[in-house]
């Protein structure tokens, strides 16, 4: 795989995104009784930014420090998960507590959660803070790129029952993630972008055709730009475009990329996509032939809502 020396890209890459997963929020942040922080270990390698940055050398333990401060007038739980990045159906660097048995990009060998422990729940009087303390782990041997992941903190109450825990139970209002990011060396890999799969689908309730595009190298791609054509195949007249410049890929993982069918229904045939997508100055071009079945296109056009009326 190709190395790319540029110290400068990798720092201002991470820079901008800081400002993207610093915190989620779930309702009204005028509400929000407690807030969320980190510690700076001494291997903090930019320590202008309010997320973990790490350079770390193989089969090394250290401490990990996340602070939770209650800002509210009664005691709060809350829980601090480790989670690992993906790039959501959105097409952004997502941070979430995943599902139970959620299946993780086939390419992603390191998870962060596979460094660290299980999640912690503190309880906090009103006005104080408690740090919670993560031991990790490094992979024994050295890796490439970047093992990119996240604790999330969200409070917890008692009186319901949820998630296999014997007395807590999650209270759908906010979320702070603070993000980590681990290497063992400042050399940014270069990005290798797969397409797979192009299948018709639904995508928000409305026909589309989507195609999984992945990132397979472990390195996060910033502003990345898509452009996508579909054709019937073996003909020049472009039926349906979409067009994206604002994409961001997380390591070893893939999404869905949509090209909406403007509420049309989808018909039965042969098709073919081309896509280029423009990541770090590279650019991959993409072309893959598809088909649409009958029963696909009357399985999705009958679920599809403000489906137009097709007059052909």
């Amino acid at each position: 795989m190709k190395h790319i020396k540029h110290k400068t890209v990798f720092t201002i890459l991470f820079l901008l995104f800081s400002l993207t997963f610093s915190m989620t929020s779930l309702a009204d942040s005028n509400n929000m009784t407690f807030s969320m922080g980190i510690v700076q270990p001494e291997n903090q390698f930019n320590k202008e930014v309010t997320y973990f940055d790490l350079l770390v050398k193989p089969n090394e333990t250290q401490k990990l420090e996340i602070i939770v401060s209650n800002t509210g007038d009664e005691t709060k739980k809350i829980k601090v998960t480790p989670t690992n990045a993906i790039t959501s159906t959105t097409g952004i660097i997502d941070y979430s507590v995943q599902a139970k048995g959620y299946e993780y990009d086939e390419t992603l060998e390191i998870p962060f959660t596979s460094l660290v422990g299980e999640a912690q729940t503190v309880e906090v009087p009103p006005g104080k803070s408690k740090t919670v303390t993560f031991e990790m782990t490094t992979p024994e041997k050295e890796f490439d790129g970047v093992i990119l992941g996240g604790f999330v903190a969200e409070l917890v109450e008692d009186n319901e029952v949820t998630n296999n825990e014997s007395d807590l139970s999650f209270v759908n209002k906010f979320r702070f993630v603070k993000a980590i990011v681990i290497r063992n060396s400042e050399e940014k890999i270069a990005p290798v972008i797969k397409m797979n799969d192009v299948k018709p689908a639904l995508y928000t309730y409305r026909t589309a055709i989507v195609a999984n595009i992945q990132n397979t190298s472990p390195t996060l791609i910033g502003k990345t730009t898509f452009e996508a054509k579909i054709f019937k195949k073996g003909t020049t007249d472009v039926l349906k475009s979409a067009s994206r410049d604002d994409i961001r890929l997380a390591p070893n993982s893939n999404f869905d990329f949509p090209i909406m069918w403007d509420n049309e229904p989808l018909r039965p045939g042969n098709y073919t996509i081309q896509m280029n997508v423009t990541a770090d100055e590279e650019t991959f071009q993409f072309e893959k032939d598809f088909k649409i079945t009958k029963a696909q296109s009357n399985s999705i056009n009958g679920k599809a809502v403000e489906l137009k009326e097709d007059k052909n």
